[in-house]
C-alpha cells in the first residue's frame, strides 16, 4: 500500500493548527492537516479574545470575520471564606476583550485553512514516530509521512511522542447560561478565580485555580459556588485542562525530535495569571509555520524555541505577576482600583511584554487604555 507522504502534517485544528496550516500552505508546502472532530470540535473555553489575540486573528486570517461581543466594562470582586465583595467596576474607552463563541471560532478558522489549498482529513492522531527519513503519523485508520510534524493537539499532545514525562495542568469549570449584563466580570480567590463572559447571545460562566490534577476540579466547583450566580440543578458543566506554563517543559519536550515542534496548548502556552490561550497559540502556530520556511533542516527546533523568546518572556512574567498577586491577597485586589493599574492591565492584554516597566510605558501609548473606575463610594473621570 503506497502512503501518502506530504511537506507538514499538523496534529490538531484548533487557532495554532489552522494559522500554522494556512501559512505554510500559503507558502507553497504541501500540508496535511488533521483532527479527530473537524467541523464538529466543541472546545471548551471561556471564549474570551484579547486586542492581542484579535489583532493576530486579522493578520494571519484576513478574510475571516469573528462574531464577537465587545466588552468595555469589567466588574472586580473578590472572594475569601466563602463570600465575595464588590471592589470597584473598569470602564474602559475600548474594548478590553471581546467574547466570541470558541466552537464557532474553530470553525471559520478550519474553513479558512483549507481554502487555502491544504487537504484536511478527519482522524485521530494515535503517535508520531521518526525514520531515517520521514516521520510517520499513525491514526486510529491509516499512516501518513511527512518530512516535519506540527504538534497542535490540546495539553495531552505529548503523548504522542511520548510517556516518558508529561504535561503539568488544571481544570477549569465552566458552563453557558443566560445574559445577566453586557458588563464582563472577574472574581479574585486566592487560589484561583471564576469569570462572567456575556457573548453574542449566551454568557460563559466558569471557573479555575492554580493548582495542578484532580483537586484543581472540586477547588474550581467550590469558588464557583461561592459567587453569587445561581447554577440551575443538573447543568451541563464542561471541565476543560488547562496546561501549566513550565519553561522547561516547552523547551524539553521541543527537543524530543528534530523536525517536530510544540505549539499553542500542547507546548504549554498559556498565561498562567488569566488562563488566556487564544492569542499564544496564534503566535507559536505562526512563528512554527515561519521557522519551517526559514530554517528547515538547519537547527529548526532551536531556532523554533529562539523565535518564541517574545511569549516565552511574556509568561515568565505572567508566572511573576501571579504569584506577586496572590500575596497578602485580598490587599492586593484593591489595587485595581488605581488607574494606574488599570491602564496596566489593558497594556497587559493588548501586547506581548517581558517586564512591568515595558507594561506600564507602554500603556500611556496603546489607544483605548483610558479608564474611568467606578468603586462603590465614589466616581472618578477618565485619566
Amino acid at each position: 500500500m503506497q502512503v501518502e507522504r506530504y511537506d507538514v502534517i499538523v496534529i490538531g485544528a484548533g487557532p495554532a493548527g489552522c494559522a500554522a496550516s494556512k501559512i505554510l500552505s500559503e507558502n507553497g508546502a504541501r500540508v496535511l492537516l488533521i483532527d479527530k472532530f473537524g467541523y464538529d470540535k466543541d472546545k471548551g473555553c471561556g471564549g474570551g479574545l484579547t486586542p492581542k489575540a484579535l489583532r493576530l486573528l486579522k493578520k494571519i486570517f484576513p478574510r475571516t470575520r469573528v462574531e464577537a461581543n465587545p466588552v468595555r466594562k469589567l466588574a472586580v470582586n473578590y472572594g475569601k471564606n466563602g463570600q465575595t465583595k464588590k471592589v470597584c467596576s473598569l470602564l474602559f474607552k475600548n474594548p478590553i476583550f471581546y467574547i466570541t463563541t470558541r466552537s464557532i471560532l474553530d470553525g471559520e478558522l478550519l474553513k479558512a485553512a483549507i481554502e487555502s489549498g491544504l487537504e484536511f482529513k478527519k482522524e485521530r492522531a494515535i503517535a508520531v514516530e521518526k525514520s531515517s527519513e520521514f516521520f510517520k503519523v499513525k491514526t486510529d485508520n491509516t499512516e501518513f509521512h511527512a518530512d516535519y510534524v506540527l504538534i497542535a493537539a490540546g495539553v495531552f499532545g505529548l503523548s504522542l511522542l511520548t510517556d516518558k514525562f508529561h504535561q503539568k495542568y488544571s481544570s477549569i469549570v465552566h458552563f453557558k447560561a443566560k445574559k445577566l449584563s453586557n458588563a464582563a466580570s472577574l472574581t479574585f480567590f486566592e487560589n484561583g478565580y471564576v469569570w462572567y463572559f456575556p457573548g453574542v447571545e449566551k454568557a460563559s460562566i466558569g471557573s479555575g485555580v492554580y493548582s495542578e490534577g484532580k483537586q484543581s476540579f472540586y477547588k474550581s466547583m467550590d469558588n464557583l459556588k461561592s459567587t453569587r450566580y445561581e447554577i440551575p440543578e443538573n447543568i451541563d458543566y464542561r471541565v476543560t485542562p488547562i496546561p501549566d506554563f513550565s519553561l522547561d517543559f516547552i523547551y524539553k519536550a521541543n527537543e524530543l525530535m528534530d523536525g517536530c515542534l510544540l505549539i499553542g496548548d500542547s507546548a504549554g502556552l498559556v498565561d498562567s495569571w488569566t488562563g488566556e490561550g487564544i492569542s499564544y497559540a496564534l503566535y507559536s502556530g505562526m512563528v512554527a509555520a515561519k521557522s519551517i520556511i526559514k530554517y528547515r533542516n538547519s537547527g529548526l527546533n532551536k531556532k523554533y524555541l529562539r523565535e518564541l523568546q517574545p511569549i516565552l518572556e511574556n509568561l515568565v512574567m505572567a508566572v511573576g505577576l501571579r504569584n506577586s498577586f496572590l500575596r497578602n491577597f485580598p490587599e492586593k485586589v484593591q489595587l485595581i482600583k488605581d488607574k494606574k493599574f488599570a491602564r496596566l492591565l489593558f497594556s497587559y492584554v493588548s501586547i506581548f511584554s517581558k517586564s512591568i516597566f515595558g507594561l506600564g510605558l507602554k500603556s500611556y501609548f496603546i489607544p483605548g487604555a483610558k479608564v474611568r473606575i467606578e468603586s462603590f463610594k465614589n466616581e472618578d473621570g477618565w485619566s
